[in-house]
């Protein structure tokens, strides 16, 4: 399982540090106050880089207390060339943010480009009431995206942002994959390490993240600890995205901090000096699959033994995989609908025309994840990247990345 991440920074520092996520993230509010941003984030998005426009809630939280509204945020979707736009929210407000996010679908119909991914982000001030706006959000037609905030899940999980979010997700998890993908807006001081435990704990909803972390601890010398994804102490304010620059020791713990948040979030080392400034495209599609199963290890040790006689799992498959162009090179349902009804069952030496469920028998998460591979790799060439991961009931697995 891999999250993308976007690096936010300040307008001098979008070349060599807010190009160095996998994904970007333009702030309504800067792009049009600012035509050179708007015009760097247009570029990246005519490169083939997933855009995401923010509608500048967290900035605005003292002054408005509310997202941006439909039409200065559908301008600066146009002047970014958002590939995916942040509908507006009111802060700790559910009902009037389902009441804005329909008005925000209502006016941004016809006026996007074709394509355009739409982003609601529930909110609440109590964990009912947020729930609740989370499934009139989920169930609004135009809705693709769930924003997961930094300011209204731990007042309604009662914890800081990454012990809150965790458990959010844990909970919309529960019964089985959300219906829609999962965007994580912001951090706290331990950002990178919540990364990893969504990865460690199969939220295989969490698609990817944005953030100032890797900017701002460096400016405020607030250094993360790469080995546990955490720093000392919270930054004691917002980030300052104007007009402030780096100094050189700056800039070189803000790289360190980008390849800490890239480690976490399971994504590849980052690319060589100089590749920065003209990204190539790497579009890719992601589906997942479940499928009721039985497997075993007959060499488990003494203390494991139990794994021994054959034992059910409801087997989660994830499979990423790099396409060519945007438009449905490999169409997702039915490449869904191969994997589940001919690929699955062919790893089970039952078949599927035996009782009960597939018996996978001596293969492990990471042999069914290779032989899933392979045959996807039969199917749509050896020329493209792709990561398959086989999780036990959605929690423990292991999975395997072509090519390694």
């Amino acid at each position: 399982m891999v999250i993308d991440i976007a690096v936010i920074a300040s307008l001098p520092h979008l070349d060599d540090l807010a190009a160095r996520g996998s994904i970007t993230m333009a702030l309504t509010h800067l792009a049009l106050a600012h035509p050179g941003y708007a015009a760097w984030h247009a570029a990246q998005a005519a490169a083939g880089r997933a855009v995401i426009l923010d509608n500048s809630a967290y900035e605005l939280e003292e002054t408005t207390g509310a997202g941006m509204s439909a039409a200065p945020v559908i301008k600066a979707a146009r002047l970014t060339g958002a590939t995916e736009v942040v509908c507006s929210d009111v802060l700790y407000d559910g009902a009037a943010t389902v009441t804005a996010t329909r008005r925000f679908l209502a006016q941004a119909r016809g006026s996007l480009g074709e394509g355009v991914r739409l982003m609601a982000v529930p909110q609440g001030s109590t964990r009912g009431e947020w729930l609740a706006c989370y499934e009139a959000l989920t169930a609004m037609a135009g809705v693709d995206v769930i924003g997961m905030s930094k300011l209204s899940v731990p007042r309604c999980w009662n914890a800081g942002v990454a012990a809150a979010r965790l458990a959010c997700v844990a909970a919309l998890h529960r019964c089985g994959l959300p219906p829609r993908p999962l965007h994580l807006l912001g951090g706290d001081r331990c950002l990178a390490a919540e990364l990893r435990a969504h990865r460690e704990r199969g939220h295989l909803a969490v698609r990817s993240n944005d953030s100032s972390t890797a900017y701002w601890y460096a400016a405020l010398g607030i250094p993360l600890d790469p080995r546990t994804g955490r720093a000392a102490t919270q930054a004691p304010s917002k980030p300052d995205l104007g007009h402030s620059s780096l100094t050189p020791p700056q800039l070189a713990a803000a790289h360190a901090n980008v390849a800490i948040l890239r480690e976490h979030a399971g994504l590849g080392p980052e690319p060589a000096a100089g590749e920065w400034s003209c990204p190539v495209p790497q579009r890719y599609i992601r589906v997942t699959t479940q499928a009721e199963g039985l497997h075993c290890w007959p060499d488990a040790p003494a203390d494991e033994g139990y794994l021994s006689d054959a034992h059910r799992h409801l087997f989660t498959i994830g499979v990423r995989m790099q396409v060519g162009h945007g438009d449905r090179e490999v169409e997702i349902n039915a490449f869904t609908r191969w994997l589940h009804s001919e690929i699955v069952p062919a790893l089970a030496g039952t078949g599927t025309g035996s009782a009960g469920p597939p018996d996978f028998g001596t293969q492990s998460c990471e042999h069914l994840a290779e032989r899933i591979t392979e045959a996807i790799r039969e199917r749509c060439g050896t020329t493209r990247w792709i990561e398959c991961e086989v999780l036990e009931d959605g929690i423990l697995g292991g999975g395997v990345r072509w090519p390694g």
